[in-house]
């Protein structure tokens, strides 16, 4: 705006009574923008339908519903589009040119017949428990489209139900139905033929055949309709929880406070999943951060402001809760990578950069599609540790969605005294998460202790060794293959894990006989070579877990080795080294030094607001 100069912002808000549609045509005499029409009537209506309309450049123009009455009326520009109808019984399409006016394009569409699924997903005792159904067409059957219906949350090729049982229905064809619950249980594999005229029922025995005693399994980062980004309801959120076995959850939407527990009351959920109130502060310069629990009635924290004055809000307002930094090496809005940190150092070159948290994201579902990206991740982390910041690391799916963005994966488990999903408070868990009584997995489960010392303590011993007990159990379908012995943030020792000898969980155990002579730290990481694709099909993530650090304390500090690490680059198959990880995502400058221990912690620049379109966040 010229100076003396004056602008004029109007906006309008269209309610109506029904879809889409009628906003577009709304807007569309408000804007004075040309506006035409498709319309139709399906000869059989379906027991739901959505039509989408695509323009001759891939992009949607309209999504609407098909009416009771199996009418419909979609409002696009004039152009030429790929009409679509998507109903239980599958897919019909056409092409077609729309024309500006009030004289409507028709178009005839026919609802493919739809068969049904009745499921029942049990224990080998026969009991009902809760359970994800992937179906995938074979022999040249495409794969199914569900949505949600009473009981059932649906999307995808995924059915998902607290109680186990339900009814969907499905297009005549040859499906590979997998049911799941989570990486402690079996899976179960079945070939179903849906023929017309015709249902097909469908039992699937799941075994949990790796319990994990004295830890529950959270998932810490998750989004639901709450979230600008989630078109998810709250329902199907908590449902996506129980189905892969998560027992505690941390509602954390957008600068919005959320609470799971009318939901959970509604599904029928509460003896088997705990939760809490959340919120993920999300900043446009800064990066993202959780914090919970929150008490009841509490605001968001502010988020218009630089991370001293968040964390210092977050603790003014709910003492017990834990500040969680989300992706924080995520280029262009994680806040490691906004700061230009050298995890090296400690050094940052934002002045208002604050160490003020307690928990690091260093496993975010968004990054599993890269099987280098955990370990990259970790080598910064332990560079922290060293640097004698002790920080939690915690891996959380950051699932918006009902799938694709699976919920659970990876996930936390963290230490506490009753097991139980609904015994264990929030406040116990933020304590048990800060001490870093914590396990990261996707998939396997790996425990370590020095004696009664696990991850999160510190032991005192004598310069020597120190007898380490590891064991490693995994559910049948989840492949484990390599343990790596990591010591102050250095792979010391590697072990190659033999197949599994049954269908117990266990897997590995020994004792290790570990060297120190000066303060250190102990973790323990547990790779596998086959993704996991039964359960989280398409994106080819291998399973993976790892402990938090168990400090020994040896009476002598720490050696400065930073003047020989090797700058050798890091070995093959993830391994560690003491050379800086790549830096694909460089600082904000082409000249500042990120891994410089002489660079300056101010920066004399200022970056660059966020793109108000984040990938996800």
């Amino acid at each position: 705006v010229a100076p003396g100069g004056s602008v004029l912002y109007r906006r309008a808000l269209v309610a109506t009574r029904r879809g889409l549609s009628d906003v577009a045509r709304m807007a569309a005499l408000l804007a004075k923008q040309p506006i035409g029409h498709i319309t139709g009537v399906l000869a059989s209506v379906p027991a739901w339908g959505l039509l989408t309309a695509v323009a001759s450049d891939g992009t949607i123009a309209m999504k609407d519903n098909v009416r009771d009455d199996g009418s419909f009326d979609l409002a696009v520009p004039p152009g030429r589009f790929t009409v679509v109808l998507q109903t239980p019984g599958g897919w019909d399409e056409t092409v077609v040119n729309v024309e500006q006016g009030p004289r409507p394009t028709e178009v005839s569409l026919v609802a493919p017949q739809a068969e049904r699924l009745d499921f029942r997903i049990t224990d080998p005792d026969g009991h009902p428990i809760p359970g994800r159904l992937v179906l995938t067409g074979v022999d040249g059957t495409p794969d199914p489209r569900f949505t949600s219906v009473p009981r059932v949350s649906a999307a995808g090729n995924e059915v998902h139900s607290v109680s186990g049982e339900g009814r969907v229905d499905v297009p005549p064809g040859r499906y590979r139905v997998v049911a799941s619950r989570g990486v402690e249980w079996s899976i179960a594999e079945k070939i179903i033929d849906v023929k017309p005229e015709q249902g097909v029922a469908l039992r699937a025995v799941l075994t949990h055949e790796m319990p994990t005693p004295g830890w529950i399994s959270a998932d810490l980062h998750l989004h639901a309709r709450p979230s600008r980004d989630s078109e998810l309801p709250l329902t199907d959120r908590v449902t996506s929880l129980v189905t892969a076995g998560v027992e505690f959850a941390v509602a954390t939407d957008h600068n919005h406070v959320t609470d799971y527990e009318p939901a959970m009351k509604e599904v029928e959920a509460t003896s088997l999943l705990s939760a809490t109130r959340g919120v993920e502060v999300t900043t446009r310069t800064w990066g993202h951060f959780n914090a919970y629990p929150l008490p009841a009635g509490s605001p968001a924290p502010p988020y218009s402001v630089d991370p001293p004055e968040i964390f210092a809000a977050i603790r003014h307002r709910a003492h017990d809760a834990v500040i969680q930094v989300n992706h924080p090496w995520n280029p262009g809005y994680g806040y490691f990578h906004r700061a230009v940190l050298n995890e090296r150092t400690g050094t940052h070159w934002r002045k208002q950069f604050s160490f003020d948290f307690d928990l690091i994201e260093v496993v975010n579902g968004y990054e599993l599609g890269s099987s280098d990206v955990p370990w990259k991740n970790l080598h910064r982390y332990f560079d922290l540790l060293n640097l004698g910041r002790r920080y939690t690391a915690v891996g959380s799916s950051d699932s918006h969605k009902l799938t694709n963005e699976w919920a659970g994966y990876p996930r936390t488990y963290v230490r506490v005294a009753d097991d139980r999903p609904n015994a264990a408070s929030a406040e116990e868990i933020a304590a048990s998460l800060r001490a870093g009584h914590a396990i990261v997995s996707l998939g396997p489960f790996v425990e370590a202790h020095v004696g009664e010392a696990g991850p999160g303590d510190t032991v005192r011993v004598a310069p020597g060794t120190v007898p380490l007990d590891v064991t490693v159990r995994a559910a049948d379908w989840v492949d484990a293959t390599r343990l790596d012995l990591v010591v102050g943030g250095d792979i010391v020792d590697s072990y190659e894990l033999p197949p599994p000898a049954s269908r117990d969980s266990f897997r590995w155990a020994r004792t290790i006989d570990v060297p120190v002579s000066w303060n250190t730290f102990i973790s323990v990481v547990v790779q596998g070579d086959r993704a996991v694709d039964q359960v989280m099909p398409g994106r080819s993530v291998k399973p993976f877990a790892f402990t938090n650090p168990i400090w020994i304390d040896v009476g002598a500090p720490r050696e400065d080795r930073s003047s020989a690490r090797p700058s050798a680059p890091r070995r093959a198959r993830g391994k560690l080294s003491s050379a800086p990880p790549e830096q694909a995502d460089e600082p904000l400058t082409p000249d500042a030094d990120r891994n410089s221990a002489d660079a300056s912690v101010v920066s004399p620049f200022a970056p660059a607001p966020l793109d108000a379109a984040a990938p996800h966040d």
